[in-house]
């Protein structure tokens, strides 16, 4: 069924345009373009309710693990009051406006307002538009020395972040590549797949697209998005998914002949070898680089801090509340600041989620698995758990699974 189009909608498909924008257009360091539109939509939405009577709110608790997200957000109340700091009362409502209000509430008015098409054509198209603009933004800046983000308001100042002497790295419209990365690693697949599924246009245009896709990947020279696909790909190989031959084989042409005409000119060929050292040095932490030795030092702490703390951990935001900087892993930042007991509640649904994803029927359950699988395994790459790359991908799942049900919320 087609859903009406008006103002909330139009907002909702911006924020979804928008979601990989977190440092272009930024009004301020809590106060990304995306969540300007995401908390317009819901304004709309309820402001629609209360002078229509004869609309209700939408279910906030869609599926029975939802409580958890709410058992979770309690406890951490209570957190608060055990282990207080200056920072206590900020990281709760940073929480609490990221699992409530962004992500619970914003999936019941996505679903309510946006029918399933819109969702998937809107991701796709937003995936496409910042691969592109990477593509464009690597080969301008290597070639021409031109940068292009020279030319577009930025909260952050100008990446000069380098993976060998002259190449730069892309960063698309986020922050850094390492968070451009968790959006392409858990969106593209699902953008990528509705691609080929159910937008009608030239194959070509498709297989461009995705190779724009393909290369931005490239482009900004993550380890940490390399190291997540290889993961996601072991998985499936473990799980035992139904690769075609024929892609793996054209898959393993491309990448043979791709390595051989690099070999056939010697500069780009030291080129080559110089960015696989470096990416290889940030894997294994042999890197010499500053920037290696101290989030390596951050994740030591981390862990030292849990097994020090293990159940109720140091407090909630007492590493903002000594400007210390927080460990480059999610799971081990949470853990040891509310301890092990409330940060395994939190991680009890997002491995539910895996759980359902993985034992649907649905079309679309490979993407939407890796997508989930990679976002997941991202967060050990990452303690920024506000981007909602990762809880989009439970959005769209959801969707999915309530049209083909033709519930209504």
């Amino acid at each position: 069924m087609t859903k009406n189009f008006g103002i909330t909608s139009f907002f909702l498909i911006m924020y979804i345009l928008t979601l990989s924008w977190s440092s272009v257009f930024r009004f301020n360091a809590w106060l990304p373009i995306y969540n300007v539109f995401l908390f317009i939509g819901i304004f709309s939405f309820i402001f629609s309710i209360l002078i229509n009577n004869t609309k209700k709110m939408p279910k906030l608790l869609i599926f029975f693990e939802d409580k958890l997200i709410v058992i979770f957000i309690l406890l951490l109340s209570l957190g608060i009051l055990i282990n207080p700091n200056t920072k206590s009362f900020n990281y709760f409502l940073a929480y609490f406006q990221v699992f409530i209000i962004c992500y619970l509430f914003a999936r019941s008015v996505i679903i309510k307002k946006l029918s399933l098409p819109t969702l998937l054509n809107s991701n796709t198209v937003a995936v496409c538009i910042v691969s592109v603009f990477i593509v464009v933004e690597f080969g301008l800046r290597v070639i021409f020395q031109f940068d292009i983000h020279d030319f577009i308001p930025s909260f952050k100042e100008k990446s000069m972040a380098v993976v060998t002497t002259g190449i730069y790295r892309a960063i698309g419209f986020g922050t850094e590549p390492t968070q451009t990365g968790f959006y392409l690693c858990s969106l593209g697949p699902i953008a990528i797949w509705n691609l080929y599924k159910n937008i009608q246009i030239n194959n070509k245009l498709k297989h461009l697209m995705s190779f724009c896709v393909f290369l931005s990947l490239i482009f900004i020279f993550s380890a940490s998005a390399y190291i997540v696909i290889f993961l996601t790909l072991l998985m499936f190989t473990i799980l035992r998914w139904k690769w075609r031959l024929k892609i793996f084989l054209r898959v393993l042409f491309f990448i043979i002949l791709t390595s051989y005409l690099i070999t056939l000119y010697d500069p780009l060929y030291q080129i080559v070898l110089d960015i696989l050292e470096t990416i290889w040095g940030k894997i294994t932490f042999t890197s010499d680089g500053t920037s290696t030795n101290a989030r390596t030092s951050l994740l030591a702490q981390g862990l030292n801090r849990i097994y020090e703390n293990p159940i109720f951990g140091i407090g909630l935001g007492y590493s903002s509340s000594l400007d210390e900087s927080s460990s480059i892993n999610w799971y081990v930042f949470l853990m040891s600041e509310v301890g092990i007991p409330i940060a395994m509640i939190l991680f009890s649904y997002m491995m539910i989620q895996l759980i359902r994803i993985y034992r649907s029927k649905i079309d679309a359950r490979n993407p939407i698995l890796f997508g989930a699988f990679a976002g997941t395994a991202y967060l050990g790459t990452l303690s920024t758990f506000f981007y909602p790359n990762l809880w989009l991908v439970y959005i769209i799942y959801a969707k999915i699974i309530l049209s083909e049900k033709k519930e209504i919320l």
